[in-house]
């Protein structure tokens, strides 16, 4: 099995996707600051090791004709089963990432010493 760093605090990070709102035809979708769920009891070099991460995207374009078009998606990241658990449930991961349906990605880049196999 490989091991992989467990995500504190800070980790997660949200990338914006390419695919168009409704009949948009031009846009682009804006990420909000990233929000995490963190476990108060296990910490990783003093920083709160984290379960779930969520981004809300906003979307702002036109359609051909052209009228404004709008729109908005929350990609929300949960934590997978891992042997490394707080107690209550799972941990995020280095590497662990979701998409929506609109290719906007929440993903987890993680490098602490705490490590788990997945």
């Amino acid at each position: 099995m490989v091991q992989k760093s467990v995500a504190v605090d800070g980790d997660a990070s949200a990338t914006a996707g390419s695919k168009m709102f409704g009949a948009a035809t031009s846009g682009t979708w804006t990420p909000a600051a990233v929000s995490v769920r963190t476990y108060d009891a296990l910490r990783v070099g003093g920083t709160k090791a984290i379960f779930e991460a969520s981004c809300s995207f906003s979307f702002v374009g036109k359609d051909d004709v052209p009228n404004a078009v709008a729109g908005s998606e929350t990609v929300t990241l949960t934590a997978g089963s891992t042997p490394m658990q707080s107690g209550r449930g799972d941990v995020l991961i280095d590497g662990d990432s979701k998409e929506g349906d609109y290719g906007n990605i929440v993903s987890v880049n993680a490098g602490g010493v705490l490590r788990t196999q997945k």
